[in-house]
């Protein structure tokens, strides 16, 4: 069983501008795969699936400097994923018979949420370091975190006035 620890980060000005940058980056990419999805439809009748647009991301990482520098897997988690979640839940809900509401591209102000898995980040003391391009991003944490359970994944989110990360921390199995 999961369960989520928030714990809030420090305000640095350098680290929250290198943090919108790849949630901007993040929120294009999510932009980009809806509009392929819709375009690879109405143009040839085919859907693409989640597989599909990973070849397509490691084109795109291959071609693109901004791109290279971001984690695979993180862009993986974050972005591909839910693009994904939100076709599955559109005809999910069609099948069902209520009102679909098709996926909507997302503002930079509606993208707030970057995924992590284990290997991208590592903690030292009450310093976060997210391996994220040439220069790693320290966040200082305003909180500690137990660590007597395995910490399976991290989630950075943006919030109205500051940005937390949320662990993922596994407490064994349900009672």
């Amino acid at each position: 069983m999961l369960r989520v620890c928030k714990v809030k980060l420090g305000r640095a000005p350098r680290q929250e501008e290198k943090l919108r940058r790849v949630l901007g980056l993040c929120c294009d990419l999510y932009n980009a795969a809806l509009q392929q999805r819709r375009e690879a439809w109405s143009r040839q009748r085919t859907s693409l699936t989640y597989y599909d647009q990973c070849k397509d991301l490691t084109q795109l990482r291959a071609d693109d400097e901004d791109y290279r520098n971001l984690p695979a897997q993180m862009t993986r988690a974050t972005v591909l994923q839910r693009v994904a979640a939100a076709i599955e839940g559109f005809f999910r809900r069609c099948k069902r018979g209520e009102k679909p509401g098709f996926p909507r591209f997302r503002s930079r102000n509606r993208f707030d949420t970057l995924v992590f898995t284990t290997q991208d980040w590592r903690i030292e003391g009450k310093k976060l370091i997210l391996k994220i391009g040439k220069d790693p991003i320290v966040l200082q944490m305003r909180n500690s975190i137990h660590r007597q359970e395995e910490i399976k994944g991290l989630r950075i989110v943006r919030g109205a006035t500051r940005w937390w990360a949320h662990f993922l921390i596994d407490i064994g199995p349900a009672p």
